[in-house]
């Protein structure tokens, strides 16, 4: 049997999923939870409970450790645990910056050690079924690629002393669509170019809450993303895909349902690949931490850091580019055009 001494840090909404789902499914020898503004006070069998790291007793004894802490602290905890020699799984994004993810990934190849990032919808049946279209040319040439976030966050969700900023989380690009942006990436490869259009609400956040993306593939296929929190609940995430040969969308709260646009491909396929979600979130968590805590060693998803820096580096590629101002745009005025004079 796996002996797990397991380390959860960050006891916010995400922590305490991780937290139940822990306790309910697995097997392990200590349990630490560790969070500097909460008070415990219950005592479960091995399971417990500490304000800072450096007050459990047997930190070298630690062999899986998840981080769920506000995305700024993500950097100096992983280096943390790598030093230590621990399995690491982090909550997206991984990191903030461009710069530690390179230094991340360099640590973290130098120890035999898992060291994942979250991202639980690739785990969706969803996505393994398009996965499986792909590879059979059900498609033929993608010729566009739209993605479609519609979100709500409200101004009680950003009353917090990170979310929203950029020096702590980020806005709606890093926070919310980076799972579509994930989605894009795991299933097309990266982005290589792209122009952005973003908008704000700064009574709500200091980051945007709204940004535009048109973008090209490395092989040009056009991908255009649209991402806001400014709708009054959450809607939905869309992925659709247009191919020479055929047409299909991704939706769902958290792209978990296909939609054919042609009945005999849904006769031909029925429905076993679409799942309900209530929320975001999913319910891939589980499936990742089965593959997390798993004495093999393979990496089903692709989840290690080294294999996804590139979302960071698009997104800070983003930021760096953004057209805050609108100083990009072109003014609608009576011109000539390539139509004629």
């Amino acid at each position: 049997l796996l002996i797990m001494n397991i380390c959860l840090i960050g006891f916010g909404s995400i922590g305490k999923i991780y937290y139940d789902l822990i306790k309910k499914n697995f097997n392990f020898s200590n349990f630490y939870i560790v969070d500097n503004s909460i008070k415990f006070e219950k005592k479960i069998k091995n399971i417990y409970f500490f304000n800072k790291i450096e007050n459990i007793p047997n930190k070298k004894n630690i062999t899986h450790a998840i981080i769920a802490t506000p995305s700024n602290l993500h950097f100096d905890l992983a280096k943390f645990f790598i030093k230590n020699r621990v399995n690491i799984l982090i909550e997206k994004p991984f990191v903030l910056k461009s710069t530690d993810a390179k230094k991340l990934i360099n640590m973290s190849s130098k120890i035999d050690r898992k060291c994942w990032v979250v991202f639980q919808n690739r785990t969706n049946k969803s996505i393994e079924f398009l996965k499986k279209l792909i590879a059979n040319n059900f498609f033929g040439d993608i010729t566009l690629i739209r993605g479609s976030l519609i979100w709500s966050r409200d101004f009680n969700y950003y009353n917090s002393k990170w979310r929203g900023k950029y020096s702590t989380d980020g806005g709606v690009l890093t926070n919310q669509s980076i799972h579509m942006l994930d989605i894009i990436y795991y299933l097309f490869g990266k982005i290589t170019h792209f122009n952005s259009l973003a908008q704000f609400n700064k009574n709500k956040l200091e980051a945007e809450d709204l940004i535009l993306i048109n973008a090209l593939l490395k092989d040009k296929t056009p991908v255009s993303i649209c991402a806001t929190t400014r709708a009054n609940k959450d809607f939905t995430v869309e992925l659709d895909l247009i191919g020479s040969k055929n047409r299909l969308t991704l939706n769902g709260i958290s792209m978990n349902k296909i939609s054919f646009f042609d009945d005999k491909y849904k006769k031909t396929y029925g429905t076993s690949y679409n799942e309900e979600f209530k929320k975001g979130f999913g319910k891939g968590h589980i499936i990742v931490l089965r593959s997390f805590f798993s004495k093999s060693k393979k990496d089903i998803f692709n989840l290690s850091i080294e294999k996804n820096d590139h979302i960071i580096n698009f997104i800070n590629s983003v930021y760096a580019n953004i057209d805050i101002n609108n100083k990009k745009l072109f003014k609608v005025k009576k011109t000539n055009s390539i139509l004629g004079k």
